[in-house]
């Protein structure tokens, strides 16, 4: 008589269960497989049956803990269950402050304005990486190597950029400097529109 799936794998997982709380509470030596079974409800010909031994059960109690840990728990604090709409919002107000705080450096006298409007761009310029990055990564992990191009190319572009703006001799003309680099973060925050 062949067994239905689901009731396979519920047997599983109510062993999987019982046999995460049997070896956290008497570790692997002293746990048996009868009181797993026992606790699990099952027959203890089940563990032979589903993992082939004692010690695959143990394998993958521990990465049925982790795997529940990780669904519970996610690293990226469920960033990534968000389907990036959030993220992209994030970016584009991460783009726009910092245009904004860059374009404040052009009329501010004195150092405690410049500190004042670095100090503001750099709140709004910590996040960028990480954000585009997680954004870049959620469609990329789909294709082979997409990601890493869009690192690649995305230094490229400011690499051209710095040595344009450079030959432009924006260290003569900082407003220029500061309205080109105003510009490009307003110019990234455009880009992100639907």
């Amino acid at each position: 008589m062949k067994i239905p799936r689901e009731d396979t794998a519920r047997t599983r997982g109510r062993l999987l269960a019982a046999a995460g709380e049997i070896f956290a509470e008497m570790g692997f030596r002293d746990a048996t497989v009868a009181e797993i079974c026992r606790k699990g409800g099952t027959n203890v010909a089940a563990v032979n049956y589903h993992f082939g031994s004692k010690e695959a059960l143990y394998r993958e109690a521990w990465r049925h803990a982790f795997a529940e840990s990780m669904a519970a728990h996610p690293p990226d604090g469920g960033l990534a269950a968000d389907a990036f709409h959030a993220r992209v919002r994030l970016l584009r107000i991460a783009c726009v402050g910092c245009a904004l705080s860059c374009l404040a450096l052009i009329p501010a006298t004195g150092v405690g304005a410049c500190v004042a409007a670095v100090t503001v761009f750099s709140l709004f310029r910590a996040p960028l990486a990480s954000l585009a990055d997680s954004i870049a990564w959620v469609p990329a992990k789909t294709g082979s190597g997409v990601f890493s191009l869009v690192r690649v190319w995305g230094s490229v572009g400011f690499a051209v950029g710095a040595l344009l703006v450079g030959h432009l001799k924006a260290s003569s003309s900082p407003a220029l400097l500061v309205g080109v680099t105003s510009g490009a973060y307003l110019l990234a925050a455009v880009s992100t529109l639907p």
